[in-house]
Order: structure tokens, then C-alpha cells, then sequence
């Protein structure tokens, strides 16, 4: 799994120089038609049809790249699946054979007939777990450049403004990380993702234990005493609602993190667009130094034009 995640990442940053994140801003002067869209409007017919961004761009070439790549990974995954679903039944079949009690017969015991199917069923196990994970994999890569598409209809939409806090809160909507690299602030990117691979581990860890403890739980109160949970009656119903209640709760807290982290994310491309173009001068001093002051000043000496005093400035 972390060599398909591997992948999905590489894939994924190999069409980042395609959205063209990276292209130098030039400055237009030229003011704005009236009859131009907004970058809002760009946003949502990108989001409802993929390519009709570029097609506003007048960048076709780049409408078979996307449209390719979503239908190219969307039917590997398609096959995938029905892959999966195939090794799964064959699991499911073995694994109810296993279960049965075998005669002896002339080439093979019962012991022996049973080891060659827990071999052949660790096989499938192997199989249909891998088609599990292309199909994912495939599908999530199939979305990303369904994602891309819109950012880079986004990006490269001319709204006539240097640098428009309207794309950056946009593009870490369609896909965090991207108006961070859009505001060229590309420190904040591996934090943000950092973030976001600890909650993701988070909700699955607490989840399967949630999980656990929950069927456990369910088998020790179903009253049918022929069902054993995993604890074989070592924990009481009670520790086990206890525990089922505290993965829940951990679970639910990390998916709440997770949406704080995703809208943080939008808040801060937002905030860093805006000031972007705020000039802060790094010589912010301050400067007393002695001076005379004249007789219109109300600290002149009584009978003397002029005083001794000190002036103050503030650089910034």
C-alpha cells in the first residue's frame, strides 16, 4: 500500500507543472470587461464539466491530457474492481471449504487436504487484496486530475489582478496545498500534509478499533451463548462498551481535526493572498538624537530663543 501511495504522489506532482502554479505573474494593466467572467464562474463550469475551463483558456491541448487521465485511470480501476470482487468470492468459497470436515481418501488425509487449502486461500487472500488496492489507488488518481483540471482552469483564467486571493482560496478548496503554492509560501505544504497523513492514520487506527470493540461488544450481549467474541469472555460487557464508546469518541475527534485542518488551510491561502503585495520595510527603527529647539517651542527657557531638546522618530 505505501508503494501504490508512493505512486499516487509522484503521479500527482508530475501534473503540478501542467496546471502551471509556477508561471511568473505578469502584471496587466488593462482594466477589466465587463463582459469577462469571474473567476467564481470559471470555478463552477471547470467543477460541472472538465475542460470547459481550458476551453475558456484557450488552452485545448490541454483538454485531452485531463480527459485521458481520468478516463485511462477510471477504467483501470473499473477493471480492478471487478477483479476484486472475483478473487473476494473465490476467499469466501475457500474459505467456507476449509471449514469442512474432509474424508480420507487414497492420495490425501484430512490434515494434508486442509493445509493445501489454507495455502491456496492465503493466495487469494494476496489477490484480491492487491486489486483492492490498485482499484483505490486508480480512483483516487483519477480524481486528483479531475481536481487538477479545475485548478488549472482556475490559475490560468486572466481576472487582470497580479495576485488574486480569490485563486488561492479556491485552489486550497479544490485541493489543499495549492494556494499555498500559489502564494509561493511552499514551507507550509509539507506541514499541511503532515497534518493531514496523522489525522488520516488517526481515523483508521480508531476506527478498526472501534470496530473491534464493537462486534465484541455485540457478541457478548446477543444472549446466543454458541457466539465467542476474540477476548473469550475475558472482558466484561461493560469494558468492552467502555472501550467501543473511548475509539468512537478518539475517531470522531480526528475527522473533526481533519475538517479544522482543510478549512485552516483555505483560511491561510486566503490571508496570504491578500497580503501578498503588502509592502513591510525591514528598517523599522527608532531614532532619538538631540536638537535645539526655537522660541515658539513651549519648553524655550523664559528671555532664550532658543532650547536645547531631543527629537524622536519612527521609521516603518
Amino acid at each position: 500500500m505505501k508503494k501504490s501511495a508512493l505512486l499516487l504522489v509522484g503521479f500527482v506532482v508530475f501534473l503540478l507543472p501542467l496546471v502551471g502554479l509556477s508561471q511568473k505573474k505578469i502584471k496587466v494593466e488593462q482594466p477589466q470587461k465587463k463582459d469577462s467572467l469571474s473567476i467564481v464562474k470559471v470555478w463552477g463550469l471547470a467543477t460541472i464539466l472538465p475542460g470547459s475551463g481550458q476551453v475558456i483558456n484557450k488552452q485545448y491541448y490541454k483538454i485531452p491530457v485531463f480527459y485521458g487521465g481520468i478516463a485511462g485511470l477510471g477504467y483501470i480501476g473499473y477493471k480492478s474492481n471487478l477483479l476484486y470482487h472475483e478473487s473476494y468470492n473465490k476467499y469466501r468459497i475457500a474459505s467456507v471449504e476449509l471449514s469442512k470436515d474432509f474424508s480420507i481418501d487414497g492420495s490425501f488425509n484430512t490434515i494434508s487436504k486442509k493445509a493445501l487449502y489454507r495455502n491456496n486461500l492465503v493466495g487469494i487472500e494476496n489477490d484480491y487484496t492487491r486489486f483492492k488496492q490498485y482499484r483505490n489507488v486508480c480512483y483516487m488518481a483519477a480524481t486528483a486530475v479531475y481536481l487538477l483540471s479545475i485548478a488549472d482552469a482556475v490559475v490560468n483564467y486572466n481576472d487582470h489582478q497580479e495576485h488574486s486571493p480569490q485563486k488561492a482560496t479556491i485552489l486550497s478548496a479544490v485541493f489543499p496545498g495549492l494556494g499555498q503554492v500559489y502564494n509561493k509560501k511552499y514551507w507550509k505544504v509539507p506541514i499541511l500534509y503532515g497534518g493531514f497523513a496523522a489525522l488520516g492514520y488517526a481515523i483508521s487506527f480508531q476506527g478498526k478499533e472501534y470496530q473491534r470493540y464493537k462486534l465484541a461488544y455485540n457478541l457478548v450481549t446477543d444472549k446466543n451463548p454458541e457466539t465467542i467474541d476474540e477476548f473469550e469472555g475475558k472482558r466484561s460487557a461493560d469494558e468492552l462498551k467502555s472501550a467501543r464508546d473511548y475509539y468512537r469518541r478518539n475517531r470522531d475527534y480526528a475527522i473533526l481535526g481533519t475538517v479544522l485542518l482543510y478549512a485552516l488551510n483555505i483560511i491561510d491561502a486566503n490571508v496570504d493572498a491578500t497580503l501578498y503585495d503588502y509592502e513591510v520595510d525591514d528598517n523599522l527603527s527608532l531614532r532619538v538624537v538631540p536638537t535645539i529647539l526655537n522660541e515658539n517651542y513651549l519648553v524655550a527657557q523664559k528671555g532664550s530663543p532658543f532650547a536645547p531638546g531631543l527629537t524622536m522618530s519612527l521609521n516603518f
